[in-house]
Protein backbone atom coordinates (compact mmCIF):
# COMPACT_ATOMS: atom_id res chain seq x y z
CA UNK A 1 0.00 0.00 0.00
CA UNK A 2 2.65 2.41 1.15
CA UNK A 3 4.54 1.81 -2.35
CA UNK A 4 1.30 2.34 -4.14
CA UNK A 5 1.52 5.74 -2.48
CA UNK A 6 4.54 6.31 -3.92
CA UNK A 7 4.18 5.44 -7.01
CA UNK A 8 0.57 7.77 -7.43
CA UNK A 9 3.02 10.96 -5.86
CA UNK A 10 5.37 10.28 -9.14
CA UNK A 11 2.47 9.66 -11.35
CA UNK A 12 0.63 13.09 -10.07
CA UNK A 13 4.31 15.04 -10.41
CA UNK A 14 4.69 13.42 -14.12
CA UNK A 15 0.88 14.27 -15.04
CA UNK A 16 1.10 17.50 -14.09
CA UNK A 17 4.77 18.07 -15.95
CA UNK A 18 2.08 17.24 -19.13
CA UNK A 19 -0.72 19.55 -18.26
CA UNK A 20 1.45 22.60 -19.43
CA UNK A 21 2.63 20.87 -22.96
CA UNK A 22 -1.19 19.71 -23.20
CA UNK A 23 -2.09 23.62 -22.20
CA UNK A 24 0.43 24.79 -24.75
CA UNK A 25 -0.81 22.65 -27.83
CA UNK A 26 -4.48 23.43 -27.21
CA UNK A 27 -3.91 27.16 -27.65
CA UNK A 28 -2.26 26.99 -30.83
CA UNK A 29 0.30 29.43 -30.13
CA UNK A 30 3.18 27.77 -31.64
CA UNK A 31 5.22 30.00 -33.68
CA UNK A 32 7.37 27.58 -35.07
CA UNK A 33 6.78 24.16 -35.92
CA UNK A 34 9.68 22.28 -34.63
CA UNK A 35 8.72 23.52 -30.79
CA UNK A 36 5.63 22.04 -31.58
CA UNK A 37 7.00 18.53 -32.99
CA UNK A 38 9.37 18.84 -29.64
CA UNK A 39 6.54 19.70 -27.29
CA UNK A 40 4.26 16.91 -29.09
CA UNK A 41 7.44 14.29 -28.73
CA UNK A 42 8.08 15.13 -24.94
CA UNK A 43 4.37 15.28 -24.20
CA UNK A 44 4.31 11.53 -25.94
CA UNK A 45 6.73 10.17 -24.22
CA UNK A 46 6.05 11.39 -20.56
CA UNK A 47 2.59 9.90 -21.22
CA UNK A 48 3.94 6.75 -21.81
CA UNK A 49 6.10 6.80 -19.07
CA UNK A 50 3.02 7.61 -16.72
CA UNK A 51 0.91 4.63 -18.56
CA UNK A 52 3.44 1.78 -17.65
CA UNK A 53 2.41 2.58 -13.85
CA UNK A 54 -0.99 1.25 -14.81
CA UNK A 55 -0.27 -1.87 -16.39
CA UNK A 56 0.02 -2.92 -13.14
CA UNK A 57 -3.66 -4.25 -12.49
CA UNK A 58 -3.24 -3.79 -8.41
CA UNK A 59 -1.80 -0.49 -8.60
CA UNK A 60 -4.43 0.36 -11.57
CA UNK A 61 -7.24 -0.65 -9.10
CA UNK A 62 -5.68 1.35 -6.04
CA UNK A 63 -5.54 4.11 -8.36
CA UNK A 64 -9.38 4.05 -9.53
CA UNK A 65 -9.91 3.95 -5.73
CA UNK A 66 -8.01 6.59 -4.93
CA UNK A 67 -7.47 9.43 -6.91
CA UNK A 68 -10.10 8.52 -9.88
CA UNK A 69 -9.49 12.04 -11.28
CA UNK A 70 -6.13 11.39 -11.90
CA UNK A 71 -6.92 7.80 -13.71
CA UNK A 72 -9.07 9.46 -15.94
CA UNK A 73 -7.02 12.42 -16.96
CA UNK A 74 -4.27 9.90 -17.82
CA UNK A 75 -6.42 7.66 -19.72
CA UNK A 76 -8.20 10.65 -21.47
CA UNK A 77 -4.98 12.32 -22.55
CA UNK A 78 -3.82 9.10 -23.65
CA UNK A 79 -6.90 9.05 -25.98
CA UNK A 80 -6.02 12.44 -27.23
CA UNK A 81 -2.24 11.93 -28.21
CA UNK A 82 -3.60 8.75 -30.13
CA UNK A 83 -6.13 10.49 -32.24
CA UNK A 84 -3.91 13.36 -32.57
CA UNK A 85 -0.59 10.39 -33.82
CA UNK A 86 -3.13 8.86 -35.90
CA UNK A 87 -4.37 12.33 -37.50
CA UNK A 88 -0.73 13.34 -37.97
CA UNK A 89 0.33 9.31 -39.21
CA UNK A 90 -3.12 9.78 -42.12
CA UNK A 91 -2.16 13.36 -43.28
CA UNK A 92 1.86 12.03 -43.96
CA UNK A 93 0.38 9.40 -45.92
CA UNK A 94 -1.40 11.28 -48.49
Amino acid sequence: MENFREIHRALAARFESIMPLLTQAMSAEYHDREVFVNNYSLLLSLHDEAALSLKDEKFEAWLRGNDPDLMMNILATGIGIRIFENLLNNYVRK
